[in-house]
């Protein structure tokens, strides 16, 4: 069996018990186009997925064990059914690439961010097919809703419930459906865009997609991002501690963070509340929660009042006692 009938028959596998599988599925077909789709599954060798998984790389990155992942399934899934008889993967994994630590947006730079991105053509000069409020509110959902770009970009007109203040993600990452209330000051901002997204004669189809270019095509998250990091560049919003620069996805931590922080303000039970911020973000695991709660200074300090005001209390118990 070649290549691409044994990835194909593993895909339908795995959507067959129920998993989407999309991600996979696009690393089976680019390494199908890297070693040729009629070659034999059995003459696949360690060196040509070595080659693959590197992708022209010295070492190892985060799209390594990405590759690496879908790889693995696949080739023990064919071994253990006969169809190659060993494993063509790299006998050692590399050591994993440091997580990126996200950066926070203050709240003067989201203001800007999202200014900016009303007025991104007048300071381009160009007209373009996009329109500046459908990437303002794009960045705006991906904040205040805590949103993965994708899922913003992908929100349909029927997944927008002004009536009910209710934001309905459907089938996103870890294949979970949510539904997001929002309040009052969402509300009037949400309201506003589909009051223009009407004048200016966009479907309103409950079907179409929500964020459309001039043209009618919904957004790329691609088209987003590049203009994002023009944004970006224009008000000079940089990190020097790493290399990678400020993300849209960091848009979504600080999302996190803020409403961590809001919390500890409030007198909040966070260890209780952390469960539902998972949930609201669209995790399966408490776990994949986490990787937001970064210890900012706002965060850490609201955090250390806390704990001083645990341990007064703790000091008049003992000399009441």
């Amino acid at each position: 069996m070649n290549i691409r009938e044994a990835a194909s028959t593993y895909v339908n596998y795995r959507r067959a018990v129920g998993e989407k599988y999309v991600t996979g599925a696009k690393q089976l077909n680019r390494l199908i186009k890297f070693v040729g789709e009629d070659v034999e599954l059995e003459d696949v060798t360690v060196d040509t997925v070595t080659d693959y998984l590197y992708g022209g790389h010295k070492l190892a990155n985060a799209t390594w064990f990405i590759r690496y992942g879908a790889l693995k399934g696949f080739f023990i899934w064919a071994n253990t059914r006969g169809l190659c008889s060993h494993i063509p993967l790299p006998p050692k994994k590399p050591k994993h690439p440091v997580s990126l630590h996200p950066y926070i947006y203050s709240d003067e730079e989201l203001k800007r961010l999202f200014e900016t991105a009303l007025d991104y053509r007048v300071w381009r000069k160009k007209k373009g097919s996009l329109y500046p409020q459908c990437v303002q509110m794009v960045l705006i959902l991906c904040y205040v809703l805590g949103l993965r770009l994708g899922e913003s970009t992908r929100l349909r007109i029927k997944d927008v419930d002004m009536d009910e203040c209710v934001v309905y993600i459907r089938d996103t990452k870890f294949y979970k459906s949510r539904m997001l209330p929002f309040n009052e000051r969402i509300k009037n901002i949400l309201g506003s865009f589909m009051d223009w997204r009407k004048t200016e004669g966009l479907s309103q189809d409950l079907e179409a997609n929500l964020f459309l270019d001039t043209k009618g095509n919904p957004l790329k998250d691609k088209t987003i991002e590049s203009i994002f990091r023009r944004i970006r560049s224009r008000l000079s919003i940089s990190r020097r501690d790493i290399k990678q620069q400020p993300r849209i996805h960091d848009l979504r931590h600080t999302f996190a963070v803020n409403r961590l922080t809001a919390w500890y303000r409030q007198g909040a039970d966070v260890q209780q509340l952390l469960p539902q911020l998972s949930t609201y973000m669209g995790h399966s695991h408490l776990r994949h929660t986490s990787v937001y709660l970064s210890m900012t200074d706002c965060l850490l300090g609201e955090a250390n009042k806390r704990f001083a005001s645990f341990a007064k209390l703790s000091e008049n118990d003992h000399e009441n006692e």
